[in-house]
């Protein structure tokens, strides 16, 4: 069982787990984390959790443009033969609540970029002996944080259930709290979706020249990128919403990560042409045998609406991804309902709350536990007021004290 590998005060540092001994290294300075690279991924390729947004690539290139005002703090552990056994890619952070300031402890990458499945990166049969070790060296070795807000975990993860079940043992305050919608389509798709979907495509094409291209050549990237960034806000503006995209600093992670993923051979950056006019253009990633769906941009201009440019691009993409033999096409964040025109399935992500024995740790789980509380209040008033059924607010703030149950109507 997972509870039977606690550590406790009096063990040794070095977190003796059976017949091994792990040791743990703090990474905290920029030539610390260049010397991790080629280690950081050949460890990811032993994981189940290896996404896109856990390679190296990824994460040192959010910390180069996000890393402003914040306290690099990878944990690494290495076991008795000196080889990386799991690696944290955590940092420090000072913020407020209220009239309190407190240290909080995320992960490289939760912030600005939408990142999704975050994760402890280690091996799964080394997964309670090396989650044991960090733990403990939280707690009795760096014990400068408050708060640890470990976000956009995969709901499957069993580094989420394992802090669940464990994390209360060593006298930690823990909440589980719901995060995104990850809409999926398994692949390849049926005979009859995939006549279905060919079908729009092929009239489509019957009534322009289309082409559909993808970037390789480094020296068309600069401009695709651009041409990327200028459909989107065409979109957004035309829609009224806003996107990160037309933030500066979020546009200069995407220059600088995608250059870094064209190199990789990860990146899938895609056009969709008419009549030599570009009218869609789609942003993912090949990795681990998926496809990621991260971003899209398509003219808004009212006289290709009826073509759904939008939707005819991640047909084609979709095709693309059937023929390098990949096994999912990932929607990630976000369950607007185009995605299920496509998705049959989806996961869900969830963000671990952890809160020390601090001052500051107590009255953070105090604050966060009575808006967690007031949010699944209103959720059910807002139900029960929709079917015109009585409703007792006290009668339920005694029944729901489990975080982790969706509400059912």
């Amino acid at each position: 069982m997972l509870e039977s590998a606690i550590l406790h005060p009096h063990e040794n540092l070095n977190g003796s787990v059976g017949n091994s001994k792990y040791s743990v290294e703090v990474v905290d300075t920029e030539i610390g984390f260049l010397k991790l690279k080629e280690q950081w991924q050949w460890l990811l390729e032993t994981c189940e959790c290896a996404t896109i947004f856990l390679s190296y690539e990824w994460i040192y290139s959010w910390w180069k443009i996000f890393g402003n005002k914040k306290r690099l703090y990878i944990l690494v552990v290495r076991g008795q033969d000196d080889l990386i056994r799991g690696i944290a890619p955590f940092y420090f952070v000072q913020e407020r609540m209220g009239f309190m300031t407190y240290t909080a402890l995320k992960f490289l990458g939760n912030e600005h970029v939408g990142s999704d499945y975050l994760d402890i990166i280690v091996p799964e049969k080394e997964r309670t002996a090396v989650l044991n070790v960090l733990l403990h060296h939280l707690l009795f070795v760096e014990k400068s944080w408050d708060v640890a807000l470990l976000t956009d975990m995969d709901g499957s993860s069993t580094t989420l259930g394992w802090f669940k079940h464990c994390a209360p043992q060593s006298g930690l305050r823990v909440l589980i709290v719901d995060g995104q919608t990850c809409p999926f389509l398994r692949l390849p798709m049926s005979d009859s979706d995939l006549a279905r979907m060919r079908k729009k495509t092929k009239d489509f094409s019957k009534r322009v020249k289309i082409r559909f291209h993808r970037c390789h050549d480094p020296s068309e990237l600069e401009g695709a990128i651009e041409c990327l960034f200028m459909l989107h806000q065409k979109r957004s503006m035309a829609i009224g919403r806003n996107s990160s995209l037309m933030n500066e600093s979020v546009r200069a992670f995407h220059r600088k990560v995608m250059t870094v993923l064209l190199k990789s051979g990860w990146l899938r950056l895609f056009t969709l042409s008419v009549n030599g006019r570009l009218l869609a253009m789609l942003y993912g990633f090949q990795y681990n045998n998926k496809f990621y769906y991260y971003q899209s941009g398509f003219d808004p201009d009212p006289t290709w609406k009826a073509f759904s440019p939008g939707r005819i691009i991640v047909n084609l993409t979709i095709e693309s991804a059937m023929e390098e033999g990949l096994q999912e096409y990932d929607f990630l964040r976000g369950d607007e309902p185009y995605k299920f025109h496509w998705a049959k399935m989806s996961r869900s992500t969830h963000t671990v709350v952890l809160t020390n024995r601090s001052f500051h740790g107590m009255y953070y789980y105090i604050i966060r536990h009575i808006i967690l509380t007031l949010k699944k209040l209103s959720q059910v008033w807002f139900l029960r007021f929709k079917q015109g059924l009585k409703f007792s607010p006290t009668r339920q703030l005694l029944a729901r004290r489990n975080y982790h149950e969706t509400v059912q109507s």
